[in-house]
């Protein structure tokens, strides 16, 4: 079998996003993308980062989202969950000063990347109580990432990772 040698130089970037339900916003909500990538594949990718952003209103809630290569989930996995590389909370207080936040975008980078050699990568995203005010809201992600040759180590690697 022929191996690929490429590696990428630049980072590459994919974005994912998902809308909170319109009907009850602690209904989880996933987007699945596929990646292209499969453990007996020629790459992986080689994720270095991730930024999470969110239009969120101004309403006191918390809003829960995680980023997995385990698809189909009917809850937002937590962050020891399998398969599971990135994992974000964010909470809104109303506080009598105004609206207290967190900024956006909350930047997570891993060093050194984590491999993913998954077919797809979902993003889950719901409330811990239902707001109308959140209906519709979106939650995005980006994924900063190079590609590499899936050899004998990187193998290794993942199943290390994810065992």
């Amino acid at each position: 079998m022929v191996r690929s040698t490429h590696r990428d130089m630049y980072m590459n970037f994919k974005a994912i996003e998902v809308s909170l339900n319109g009907s009850d916003t602690t209904t989880v909500v996933e987007e699945q993308v596929p990646t292209g990538l499969s453990v007996r594949g020629l790459l992986i990718w080689q994720i270095h980062q991730v930024e999470w952003f969110s239009d969120q209103s101004e309403a006191d809630c918390e809003i829960r989202a995680a980023l997995s290569a385990r698809t189909g989930l009917v809850g937002v996995p937590l962050l020891g969950d399998d398969g599971v590389y990135a994992w974000w909370a964010r909470q809104t207080k109303l506080v009598t000063e105004g609206i207290h936040e967190s900024l956006m975008p909350f930047h997570q980078p891993f060093l050194p990347p984590v491999p993913l050699a998954a077919p797809a990568i979902s993003l889950y995203a719901r409330t811990l109580a239902d707001v109308a005010a959140l209906q519709g809201t979106i939650v995005r992600v980006r994924i900063g990432y190079t590609t590499a040759p899936l050899d004998a180590n990187a193998y290794l690697e993942i199943a290390e990772t994810w065992s």
